[in-house]
């Protein structure tokens, strides 16, 4: 079994998280690149950040689906997915382009990994007791694969 383990912002989580979102989701990021590590219907995990002066054992607090990735102007990605890209509002999600991009232009492209099946977990998964290694450094995710 392969799967992937995505680090997110808090907000962007748990936003999606609280409302118990249904339906598709955007793990949107600035990258472009075809993202090649799962195929539809592998697994992604959400590797939530820390608040900020917090260090605590890093955990899996969720999972999804994969269903497929795509390049879309930021206008076109809320167009499509609307609050699924983790935001209560178009304004907001601009918002969040411009802390990225530090530009409110809508017309910049990002990648879309496309997720279906959100589903969070009653305790999150320590990391260390599935004796993954995913070193501090590890910056937007990791593959993983089970034996």
């Amino acid at each position: 079994m392969k799967g992937y383990i995505g680090v997110t912002s808090r907000e962007w989580f748990s936003f999606l998280a609280d409302e118990q979102f249904v339906g598709e989701i955007n793990f949107w990021r600035k990258n472009t690149k075809n993202f090649r590590v799962l195929e539809h219907g592998d697994s992604f995990f959400f590797l939530v950040k820390n608040k900020k002066g917090t260090r605590t054992e890093r955990t899996i607090p969720a999972m999804a689906t994969f269903e497929r990735f795509e390049v879309n102007s930021v206008n076109k990605a809320w167009d499509r997915y609307k609050q699924g890209n983790g935001d209560v509002s178009k304004n907001q999600f601009i918002n969040r382009m411009y802390e990225m991009f530090k530009t409110t232009e809508e017309n910049n492209e990002i990648g879309c990994i496309i997720l279906s099946d959100f589903k969070v977990f009653a305790n999150p998964v320590v990391l260390s007791e599935l004796k993954i290694d995913f070193q501090n450094s590890i910056v937007s995710g990791k593959g993983i694969t089970a034996k």
